[in-house]
């Protein structure tokens, strides 16, 4: 009887695990052929301090539950006027930009709130880039209207991108 039980529970993990690796394949597949990054504005937005809201010429909506919302701000700007390099930009952001000085609040049709405060920072060959991410997961299959957006440093001339290429 003990080794029926092993058996069986041996059983139920492998097929949990394969349900996880199909659940991540589908995503990946959906990423791939489906993923993309959309300019939320149609026009560059200053932030401050201030919630400013961005509504949507298009609604968006998340193809996995990983979809995020980025900012890009210039290399010109003058937050990263130290900055002599790419290394040292990502350096310099990650000083002038610390955790939570952007957060952002995502409303779908309903009105029903998506905060987002998590923080990833990555540098392009023009821009930094503030990548926020949601604690919880992002629903699919919801269409998203506008988006509130505030930050605790003056930054002028960004452009809002919604992101869809990760899980």
């Amino acid at each position: 009887m003990k080794e029926d039980l092993t058996l069986g529970s041996l059983i139920l993990i492998l097929v949990e695990l394969c349900d996880n690796a199909m659940e991540q394949i589908l995503s990946f597949i959906k990423v791939v052929f489906f993923g993309n990054t959309v300019l939320l504005n149609s026009a560059p937005v200053n932030l401050d301090e201030q919630w400013n809201i961005v509504r949507f010429e298009n609604t968006v909506e998340a193809i996995t539950i990983g979809a995020a919302v980025q900012i890009r701000i210039s290399r010109v700007s003058p937050l990263f006027v130290e900055a002599t390099n790419s290394t040292s930009t990502f350096e310099v952001a990650q000083k002038v930009l610390p955790e939570g000085t952007i957060e952002a609040i995502l409303f779908d049709e309903n009105g029903i709130e998506y905060s987002f405060s998590k923080r990833q920072l990555s540098i392009a060959r023009d821009y930094v880039s503030y990548g926020l991410r949601s604690e919880s997961p992002i629903p699919t299959g919801v269409l998203f209207t506008h988006l509130k957006i505030r930050s605790e440093k003056r930054l002028e001339n960004i452009e809002v991108y919604w992101k869809n290429f990760s899980n």
